[in-house]
């Protein structure tokens, strides 16, 4: 017996048994000559030899796992350039998986885990796609042609441990989305199709964003480096440093800066980026001037805060991106129930700075009322951020951190809309064991927000929210309206307005809205492109849908929404191994998410659109 550690390359023909089917000589044919003309000599060129070769699938050991993963993404580069010419129903399309780990090896047999998890990984990889183990992404990032993006955990058929998991970028190289920074001479701005020239009003006054195109796949990283300027001011908030003893107080240190972005996006003479934007930009360690380029704005808010025993250091400074300098900077220590008043007295002091004019109804000191007591602010930060996993436990823990929030201050308005919008998404997923009741209490809880905080943007989403579960689309419509109202920069209002707009049917309505977020958010989350993929599928163009939906399924590989509706995209593109394999991994992903379900939980008004839907997911096999 001899062991030793190798790098392998597992490869599988997708749908290979409906090819046979169709037309046996020729799909045989075809394989043939890939394995012959390409397959083989890109294994050979890359010292790796074939192992086993069974019908449509083939084993490959490497002695540098370097070699193994660029071995496969020749494989694939060059399997979509024979494809180009065939019809669809010709094509040859393999998922690799590569792995690396100790065999053993007995006459001409080897055995290992090594093996195992390079097939697991093939059986889990998209059509025409590559996905490698961690041990194997942690050898080979940098080294290789393309990026990779890191997937998540998974547990996998005779492995007892969760896998790590990375996907090989393969459209980095081939669609233009290689993740980089702006200029960098790849090409990598084509995704959301454009430039798009977005009308903001403003207090009244009409001003124009010009953003620069956005990536193919994967969405900016770095925003536009050459947006215009506005008249109206324009300002970042970046998360604020953590220098408390413990890591884990971050928490709080990004609390208070996100609580700074919504005081500010009130004011209706500002233009405040949203959280997502500016947060991106967290431990890169940019200037100034690269980050005020990069979102497009003139200013920027930064600072830090240090929390010993019952007190609390906050320093803030604003700073001028266009020179560098610095406007205006503080230091403050105050006890912990001060938390409020200060970011009130912050917000006084920018707009002191930037001469900002306050129009009649915008008042400054509101945020002093929330909370007289800091337990209850630090449990709802807390559950804040437990919520942001969007997985099952981290909503529970969720829960417990609002419902304690509640609790300690039953006259903190935040807590309760947060609640409602965590039992609502449980509702949603699937995991709540009385969803009509679970309903009627969130839209008592979202009310209860409105009422003790009839100011702030974030109730008046959370009671959105809770509509639009409900299927009262027009009182949804209202309270989204509303949320923008008290903040014309809240650029999460804009984003609920899209949904509900695809849900009522209305594509381009859903569509403008979206643009109107991008201008507060250019660095923005997975909904976005979510959104502009059901308006595509909408109006019948699949293609785009595709691309936006993948974008949104990167940007959250967990969240089953955007998977629906890629599922039903591929579906009406003919592109059946696609739809059949993604359906696959709805059901690995989120167990439980049948038809049955999905007509129940999505609150679709538009009775065509639902319809096309649940048929578009049933011919993809997703199960009644």
């Amino acid at each position: 017996m001899d062991r030793r550690l190798a790098a392998f390359l597992a490869a599988d023909v997708v749908g290979y048994s409906r090819l046979i089917e169709r037309d046996e000589l020729g799909t045989v044919e075809r394989l043939r000559a890939d394995l012959s003309d390409l397959v083989k000599p890109a294994i050979e060129g890359r010292a790796g030899h074939v192992v086993n070769m069974a019908g449509d699938g083939l084993l490959a050991e490497f002695a540098s796992v370097v070699n193994a993963t660029q071995c496969a993404i020749d494989i694939q580069q060059g399997m979509k350039a024979r494809n180009a010419s065939r019809a669809e129903h010709e094509r040859i399309v393999f998922r690799i998986g590569v792995n690396v780990g100790d065999v053993v090896q007995q006459d001409e047999a080897l055995y290992g885990d090594g093996i195992n998890v390079s097939a697991r990984l093939e059986a889990l990889a998209e059509p025409g796609g590559i996905l490698v183990s961690a041990e194997v992404a942690r050898h080979v990032e940098g080294k290789v042609s393309v990026p990779l993006a890191f997937v998540g955990e998974r547990t996998v058929k005779n492995i007892q441990r969760p896998v790590g998991v990375w996907r090989v970028r393969l459209s980095g190289v081939e669609a233009g989305e290689a993740r980089g920074p702006a200029g960098s001479g790849s090409s990598t701005w084509r995704r959301l199709t454009l430039p798009v020239l977005i009308l903001v009003l403003i207090a009244g006054i009409a001003s124009l964003f010009w953003y620069g195109s956005h990536r193919k796949h994967g969405g900016p990283q770095s925003a536009p480096g050459s947006a215009v300027q506005l008249k109206t001011p324009t300002i970042a908030v970046l998360p604020f440093e953590n220098l408390s003893d413990d890591p884990a107080q971050s928490y709080l240190s990004d609390g208070i800066a996100d609580d700074l972005i919504t005081e500010l996006s009130r004011l209706s003479s500002l233009v405040v980026m949203a959280r997502n934007s500016s947060f991106s930009y967290k431990g890169q360690g940019a200037t100034a001037q690269e980050i005020g380029q990069g979102l497009g704005v003139s200013y920027l808010l930064a600072g830090s805060v240090r929390r010993a025993g019952d007190r609390l250091r906050i320093t803030a400074q604003l700073v001028d991106t266009g020179s560098g300098q610095q406007m205006w900077a503080e230091r403050y220590d105050r006890n912990l129930a001060d938390v409020f008043a200060l970011q009130d007295e912050i917000t006084r002091k920018i707009v002191a700075a930037l001469k900002i004019q306050l129009i009649r109804d915008e008042d400054i000191g509101r945020m002093g009322l929330e909370t007289g007591s800091f337990e209850a602010y630090a449990a709802f930060l807390q559950g804040r951020e437990d919520y942001s996993t969007q997985t099952r436990a981290g909503l529970e823990r969720a829960a417990a951190a609002y419902r304690k929030a509640i609790a300690l201050d039953p006259g903190f308005g935040r807590p309760y809309g947060a609640l409602a919008v965590t039992l609502a998404w449980e509702v949603l997923r699937g995991w709540s064991a009385s969803p009509a009741e679970a309903l009627e209490r969130a839209q008592r809880l979202a009310e209860q927000a409105v009422a003790i905080a009839p100011e702030s943007p974030q109730a008046f989403w959370a009671l959105s929210w809770v509509y639009l579960q409900r299927r009262q689309y027009e009182q949804a419509l209202a309270a989204a309206h509303e949320s923008i109202r008290i903040a014309p920069s809240y650029a999460d209002g804009y984003g609920l307005l899209a949904l509900i707009s695809n849900n009522l049917g209305n594509a381009r309505e859903a569509m403008a809205y979206i643009e109107k977020a991008i201008a507060l958010n250019p660095h923005y989350s997975w909904d976005y492109p979510y959104n502009l993929g059901r308006a595509h599928y909408q109006l019948g163009d699949f293609a785009e849908a595709i691309e936006y939906l993948r974008d949104a399924i990167e940007r959250n590989e967990f969240n089953p929404f955007p998977r629906l509706y890629l599922i039903a995209s591929y579906t009406r593109s003919d592109m059946t191994s696609e739809a059949e394999w993604e359906a696959m991994q709805l059901e690995v992903l989120t167990p439980g998410f049948t038809l049955s379900h999905i007509a129940q939980a999505l609150p679709l008004e538009n009775q065509a659109v639902r319809d096309q839907l649940l048929a578009d997911l049933a011919a993809a096999g997703v199960p009644e």
